[in-house]
Parts: C-alpha cells; sequence; structure tokens
C-alpha cells in the first residue's frame, strides 16, 4: 500500500491511500470532494456535511451500486472510470472523504 500527502485547499493536508486489489484496479481512500464552507454564497455547514455523508451512505448500504464518476472529462470520457464506494467526514479538516 502506498501513501501520499494531498495538498487541497492550500490549510489542510489530506492523506490518500493507494491499493490495488485482487483484479488489478488501484483503489484511492481519502480523496477529498468538498469541506464545509461557502460556496458560491451558499454555506456549507459541517453539520449539514455530515447529514450528507450519512444519507449517502444509508442510501449504498443495501445495494451492489455505487456513485460513478461516470465523465471524467466530458468531451473525450464516456465510460466510467471510477466510483465511490462511500464517504466520511473529516473532523479535523472539516472535509467530505471518498473511498
Amino acid at each position: 500500500m502506498k501513501t501520499l500527502t494531498f495538498l487541497s485547499d492550500g490549510i489542510a493536508r489530506h492523506t490518500l491511500t493507494f491499493e490495488t486489489d485482487a483484479g488489478g484496479d488501484t483503489l484511492v481512500h481519502g480523496l477529498p470532494i468538498v469541506k464545509a464552507g461557502v460556496w458560491n454564497g451558499e454555506p456549507y455547514t459541517a453539520e449539514f456535511l455530515r447529514d450528507v455523508v450519512a444519507n449517502t451512505n444509508a442510501g449504498m448500504a443495501d445495494t451492489e451500486n455505487f456513485l460513478p464518476i461516470s465523465e471524467l472529462h466530458p468531451s473525450r470520457d464516456k465510460e466510467t472510470k471510477a466510483w465511490i464506494e462511500g464517504l466520511r467526514f473529516d473532523e479535523a479538516t472539516q472535509s467530505v472523504l471518498a473511498d
């Protein structure tokens, strides 16, 4: 397993963990998605983001479905290249992290 410190916002450092599964796919853990704060004039509080994480994970718990990242670059990538298996809220950085 390989780790990398990722500087996402100039303030908080996030550690990404990379591993390869039995099928040869690379798994990334701890990818920062969004941080509590104000974006385009809209507040995203830690409480709101915790609820998003809980509701998203609850919706994914009873299925084998994952949140697809269906277009990494809309003009050229037309297939699913990655997916999110779960979200978590990191209290220290006030960020939503994806695995």
